[in-house]
């Protein structure tokens, strides 16, 4: 198994106690977005070898959801979980600047569904009506993606695939 592999099955493992955090008895909350940010930061290190960062794709991204943040959810928050959720937003952004760059198709799909389910999330934590329909099931196409991003990278290299342009 290579160690791209590895490192995104412990990415896997980190968003289960992430998982477990948010629905599990007692739901933490921090530590929930402390264990999804630590998922975040395997994946990113497990294809950062293989990319040329995509700035135009972070920014774009970025600009819209930091809008969202300074116009709603600072005011609806504590400064505290404002400052947690920030932190994993810009987490985020660098994720999907990394997937796009590395041209990884399934790999940037789950990214970037990742962050439109946490869209969702920050929607719903201001009382937004409608969007939480969106979490659990783009939540689990992100996940699903990530999974066949993973497993075809491995079913590749041991066909002698050549690994994706930098």
């Amino acid at each position: 198994m290579s160690a791209r592999r590895w490192v995104m099955v412990a990415g896997f493992a980190a968003a289960a106690v992430g998982d477990w955090f948010m629905a599990g008895p007692g739901r933490s909350f921090t530590f929930g977005v402390y264990a999804f940010s630590v998922a975040q930061l395997l994946w990113l290190m497990a294809n950062v070898r293989e990319t040329k960062f995509d700035l135009r794709v972070a920014v774009t991204v970025a600009c819209p959801i930091a809008a969202l943040f300074a116009w709603r959810v600072w005011p609806a928050v504590s400064a505290f979980r404002f400052g947690l959720v920030c932190g994993y937003g810009l987490l985020s952004v660098l994720a999907l600047g990394v997937a796009t760059g590395t041209r990884r198709f399934w790999y940037a799909t789950g990214i970037f569904l990742l962050m439109v389910s946490d869209v969702c999330i920050a929607l719903r934590m201001i009382r937004a009506p409608y969007w939480q329909w969106g979490i659990g099931p783009l939540y689990l196409a992100a996940l699903a993606s990530l999974i066949v991003s993973t497993v075809r990278d491995e079913r590749e290299r041991r066909l002698g695939g050549t690994p994706p342009p930098k």
